[in-house]
């Protein structure tokens, strides 16, 4: 995961960065006093997530924030302060986050945790959405076959089984009606009933 670091302290910003860089599965990509150059060269959708300080020397991390996260390329925020006041407005900004200087290693690795389970969740979200489901395997006389998802007129649920069911032919699917709803759900299928 890309990590960007705004602080205006210099051993605050390398201090983050060495603890961000003791897990493998992160990298941070820069760190600066400010957010101005990440705005002015169109960089903020290149990153996942952004450690901000609050009192910053021109500007608020907060006022910052808020400015930033209407906008569609806002990364993942974790506020990382000394002052521990703005942790509401914080997360009014949806920030992931909010973690006090001193700087705790323990702490910090509880953050990158939250953030990457944040971050995987959204990877599988984003194929989900992008790469839509074609065909679903199914068992038809104890083999398994692929079933094109346009035929599929609905599923229901019979004696524990989920059951595909086509204008021809009823086929056992091996996802539970839970598991089909949430991955067809963007491909016209939705829940009607608790057994459909």
């Amino acid at each position: 995961m890309k990590v960007f670091i705004v602080d205006d302290e210099m051993l605050a910003r390398d201090e983050l960065r060495y603890i961000l860089e003791q897990n493998e599965r992160i990298e941070v990509v820069g760190d600066a006093e400010d957010l101005q150059h990440l705005i002015e060269e169109e960089a903020l959708g290149s990153i996942e997530c952004l450690f901000l300080d609050i009192e910053l020397q021109n500007k608020n991390g907060m006022e910052l924030a808020k400015m930033i996260s209407k906008r569609p390329d806002c990364p993942m925020l974790v506020f990382a302060t000394a002052y521990d006041n703005y942790a509401i407005q914080a997360f009014e900004v949806n920030a992931v986050d909010y973690i006090l200087k001193p700087f705790d290693d323990v702490r910090i690795a509880q953050t990158v945790e939250k953030l990457l389970k944040n971050y995987e969740q959204y990877e599988q979200q984003e194929r989900e959405r992008f790469e839509p489901i074609q065909k679903i395997a199914v068992t038809s006389e104890d083999r398994i076959a692929l079933v094109k998802l346009e035929d599929i007129l609905y599923f229901t649920s019979e004696d524990s089984k989920t059951i595909a069911v086509t204008e021809k032919k009823s086929y056992v699917v091996a996802d539970s009606l839970m598991t089909l709803e949430k991955r067809l759900r963007h491909q016209g299928f939705m829940r009607v009933h608790r057994a459909f």
